[in-house]
C-alpha cells in the first residue's frame, strides 16, 4: 500500500514539474515572438514591401502576409482541413514562384534564418 502511494506521488510530481522555466531571449525571443510570415519570405530582385504584397494578395495570401486560408473550425476534420492548407500552400507557392520570387527558408538545426539579412525586407 505504502509503496503504491509512493508511486502515486512520484507521477504527480512529474505531472507537475518543479516549476521549472526555461528563458528564452535575444534573437531566438524576437523570432518566436515576431515570426517572420509565410508570405514575407518571398524575395525577388527589384521588389518593394508593397509590391509583394501585392502580388502575394493577387496570389491568395492573406493581407498580413499570412498563407490566407480559413480558420479550423468543428465540424471539419482535421484532415480535411490540412489537405485543403496544404493544396492552399502549393498553390501560393506555385503562383509566387512564376511571377519570379523565391522562398527563404527559416532556421534549421544547422543552417541560420535566410531572412536574418533583412533581404526579406519585413516588416
Amino acid at each position: 500500500m505504502m509503496i503504491r502511494s509512493l508511486g502515486y506521488g512520484v507521477i504527480v510530481l512529474i505531472l507537475v514539474g518543479c516549476n521549472t522555466q526555461i528563458a528564452v531571449t535575444g534573437a531566438a525571443r524576437e523570432r518566436l515572438v515576431h515570426p517572420t510570415p509565410f508570405g514575407a519570405r518571398w524575395v525577388k530582385e527589384g521588389m518593394t514591401r508593397e509590391s509583394r504584397k501585392a502580388d502575394w494578395g493577387a496570389c491568395g495570401g492573406g493581407a498580413d502576409m499570412g498563407d490566407g486560408f480559413r480558420h479550423w473550425m468543428d465540424p471539419e476534420t482535421r484532415k480535411s482541413y490540412f489537405d485543403g492548407l496544404d493544396r492552399h500552400e502549393r498553390q501560393l507557392s506555385t503562383c509566387m514562384q512564376s511571377k519570379g520570387y523565391d522562398y527563404r527558408n527559416p532556421q534549421r538545426p544547422g543552417k541560420p534564418d535566410e531572412c536574418d539579412a533583412g533581404g526579406c525586407l519585413y516588416p
